[in-house]
């Protein structure tokens, strides 16, 4: 493969380069193990031979455990006529940090997607099936809090946190069929029904043997585009592939490495293979509801896939990497935004067999191309170029399709020019078989546009001569900017629904439901208009909820000094969406009406209710009533069932022996989460926590492994979940001290045992006056843990908290009765 340098430095390598840290050193010292070190050892080599391009893959097409992100690409035509068209991804990341699994040897915290889409050229229609981890809920929650998604409209995320807490996705994903199995010995992975795998020996180092290496892809899947309950609508997919490479891997980006604007340690290496033919297959669509059969191929035996795998980013292994780590993705993201990244693979009709791949990376915000690279491979020489000067991938301003899911405006032509071979130029346009190719998954934020393109073009000779070529390929982009301007689409529909129910006249009406069936209904009428000149089609369920949605401003713009009665209109509006909604897994249409029903009930809110809002809530709090933030009738009971916190003199009291002992037989152990009532997330709210933490925290079902130290007069709490464990050790003196918190700032603590050892007591003062007092209480003779955490704005306070959560655990126990440890 031979390596044409481009004239322009990489914007990351201008400037003087400080000295790297010792841990700089260790990261990357780690990241780069896990690549070929034939490659890593020339990274300026203009050439790399066929022997090392081999030993990628016969040592590299197999899982890495040691990094955090990896991923498994194929896209192709099927069949002597190419009617079919696939794409496949298989993809895995560890979310959080590393070196914070429950267990050494955990892997709960992996994060897995397999998605796929079969196209039909001939009827021209778009079949994908996405399937997510079955802690898909949680961990994208994770991704949201870690900021993954950068540039995500507020109301459209606090409307999707709302479903993954509930856990549920946003159609089309659904949760994977089975369970994540990867090899650490060879390529064998399998995502739920859907496998990849390796099928016979390449151990040689000869590349005269690669014909001899057969892959073997299956993938079997139910589409959800409806929810469960309309199976008529959905397709059930059944694809069976063998096929082998044909030539030896490109190498992309930088001798293999790419980044596309991330920082050093998310950085991967990707190579792939553009000449795989299909030795044998079959394919079929049949309906879900009675397996009709849609249409079939079944005995294939010919057709090219393109297979890419990519695989790096670093794993941190103790808490002052992860903070380096988290380091430099801060200053990331605060000069610059991560790529967008369009990019083509492409095969041409033409006497070289030319198999070309061009990617280009965009400022999201500005749209400002910061590079296009290009890898070609010609299969009549048997060689690989790869370019980097006189490279473009150009959109045709004219020829574009508006989703009618998503509301995101894509390209479905472009110009694509780049270097050949032997002083060749090509030419090429490419232009979608069918604009209605949109990719809807969280992952994508909302979607993306990936489907088959038709081609044509020149390629023209160094001596000035041209040569017509047709050929095919795959697309893959990024709508314009991303994601549809959510801010100026609320905006548009604010202006033809809620803006006329700032009239004086609408304050002379009773309440919000005569609000609601008055005024509100002219103005839903213009709004539903707007909404279906930006492809957003309103049912009838969804026209009666903005209906009431309107009711609900017009009463509050009018009426915010009547608390109760704004929160009896808030509630009965989002009774209205509950009667619809409440149980239902919805597409991104229903979602973007519900991050617009936040929008603009927690605008008239901050705007007329600001001086009663609790600080630090967000439209969803406002807006949402959730089972769990209805008090009970537990919680609304007063007297005896109300916690009361111990007399400083009982809390300094220093326990006895005996009490220690007693303590330590009731909570020694492991207790695992199993209900809660209140919400936790309304404590952590006081306590200053931002929306998506306090959601993320809310919604992990922790293990709680506690030991007493009865020689040091300590506790141990240890909080063991999916995505992190973290110990806590109390002091059980009563006496007074303090830690620094990362959230919490300076913070003072004292802890007691009270009742003879039969209850333990846990209070925390904050910085600005705020007091956490935590109860752990024991109930089913002992098999039970009551963990009661209620927070005060002031010390003085012992009366009624402002916010409380109760939570349950249950005691774990081994088959032989004894306790865990």
């Amino acid at each position: 493969m031979y390596f044409h340098t481009g004239k322009d430095e990489r914007p990351n390598q201008k400037g003087k380069a400080e000295a790297p840290s010792e841990i700089e050193k260790t990261l990357r010292k780690r990241l780069n193990s896990a690549w070929p070190s034939a490659v890593l050892e020339d990274k300026e080599a203009e050439h790399i031979s066929s022997k090392v391009l081999f030993n990628i893959f016969n040592g590299h097409d197999k899982p890495h455990d040691t990094c955090r992100t990896e991923r498994w690409y194929i896209n192709g035509r099927l069949g002597k006529t190419r009617r079919y068209g696939i794409s496949v991804s298989f993809f895995t990341t560890i979310v959080g940090d590393g070196f914070n699994l429950i267990e050494s040897n955990s892997q709960k915290n992996r994060f897995s997607a397999v998605q796929f889409s079969i196209i039909d050229t001939q009827t021209q229609l778009y079949y994908r099936f996405s399937e997510l981890d079955h802690s898909a809920s949680t961990l994208l929650l994770a991704f949201l809090s870690e900021g993954i998604f950068d540039g995500a409209d507020t109301y459209l995320t606090q409307a999707i946190t709302e479903q993954l807490n509930a856990d549920r996705l946003i159609l089309p994903d659904q949760a994977m069929s089975g369970p994540t199995v990867l090899s650490k010995t060879e390529l064998n992975i399998t995502f739920g029904r859907c496998f990849l795998r390796v099928v016979s020996d390449h151990n040689e180092t000869d590349t005269a043997n690669r014909e001899n290496i057969m892959y073997h892809l299956h993938l079997e899947g139910r589409s959800l585009e409806h929810g469960e309950g309309n199976l008529q609508e959905e397709v059930e997919a059944e694809v069976d592939l063998k096929f082998h490479p044909v030539m030896n891997p490109v190498l992309h980006g930088d001798h293999g490495v790419i980044s596309h604007g991330r920082d050093w340690t998310s950085d991967l290496f990707s190579y792939s293979f553009p000449n795989l033919r299909i030795r044998s297959g079959s394919c079929r669509l049949t309906r879900a509801s009675d397996k009709k059969e849609i249409c079939r191929e079944l005995d294939i035996r010919s057709g090219w896939l393109w297979m890419e795998h990519r695989f790096g980013g670093v794993l941190v292994e103790n808490a002052e990497e992860a903070l380096f780590r988290r380091s430099l993705v801060r200053h990331r993201r605060q000069v610059m935004s991560e790529y967008l990244i369009d990019q083509c693979s492409i095969r041409l009709f033409n006497v070289d067999q030319d198999c070309i791949c061009v990617t280009r990376e965009s400022d999201p915000t500005t749209g400002e191309v910061r590079r296009a690279y290009a890898v070609v491979q010609c299969g009549a020489k048997r060689q690989s170029h790869a370019w980097e000067d006189d490279v473009s991938l150009v959109a045709t301003p004219n020829k574009q399709y508006r989703s009618s899911e998503t509301g995101i405006l894509y390209s479905t032509e472009w110009t694509v020019r780049t270097p050949t071979h032997d002083g060749a130029h090509a030419s090429l346009q490419l232009s979608a078989i069918f604009p209605e190719q949109e990719f809807v998954t969280f992952l994508m934020q909302p979607s993306f546009w990936e489907g088959v393109v038709s081609l044509k073009g020149t390629i023209t000779q160094m001596d000035g001569s041209t040569q017509a070529v047709e050929g095919e390929g795959f697309m893959s982009c990024y709508g314009h900017g991303r994601q549809q301007r959510l801010d100026e689409f609320f905006a548009t529909l604010h202006s033809a629904g809620a803006t006329s129910m700032k009239n004086p006249k609408v304050a002379q009406l009773g309440n919000w439901e005569a609000i609601s069936e008055g005024p509100a209904l002219d103005a839903l009428s213009s709004l539903s208009i707007v909404a279906s000149m930006h492809e957003l089609h309103l049912s009838g369920s969804e026209k009666i909820v903005l209906q009431a949605v309107l009711g609900t401003y017009g009463y509050i713009f009018h009426h915010p000094s009547d608390r109760a009665a704004v929160c009896e209109a808030l509630q009965w509006c989002h009774y209205k969406w509950l009667s619809f909604y409440g149980q239902a897994t919805f597409n991104y249409q229903v979602l973007r009406i519900r991050a617009f029903m936040l929008h603009e009930l927690g605008a008239v809110m901050w705007a007329k209710c600001a001086s009663w809002i609790p600080k630090g809530a967000v439209a969803l709090d406002m807006v949402a009533l959730p089972a769990s933030s209805v008090p009970c009738d537990e919680h609304k009971a007063s007297g005896k069932n109300r916690p009361v916190p111990p007399s400083p003199e009982e809390l300094c009291c220093l326990p006895s022996g005996p009490e220690i002992s007693q303590l330590k037989a009731l909570i020694d152990g492991r207790w695992a989460f199993t209900s809660s009532v209140g919400s936790l997330s309304a404590v952590l709210m006081e306590q200053g926590f931002g929306f998506l933490h306090r959601s993320l925290i809310d919604k992990l079902q922790p293990t709680l492994r506690i030991n007493v130290d009865r020689d040091s007069s300590t506790i141990s709490i240890t909080i063991l979940t999916i995505l992190y464990k973290k110990e806590h050790v109390y002091r059980l003196n009563g006496e007074l001290w303090s830690y620094e918190s990362k959230t919490r700032g300076h913070v003072s603590l004292r802890t007691g045992i009270l009742d003879g050892g039969r209850k333990l007591y846990i209070e925390m003062h904050f910085p600005k006056g705020g007091v956490e007092r935590v109860w752990y209480d024991f109930a089913n003779g002992g098999k039970k843990l009551v963990q009661t955490i209620c927070y005060y704005r002031s010390a003085d306070t012992v009366d009624e908290p402002v916010s409380r959560c109760t939570r349950y655990y249950t005691l774990e126990l081994p088959h032989n009765g004894a306790k865990l440890h």
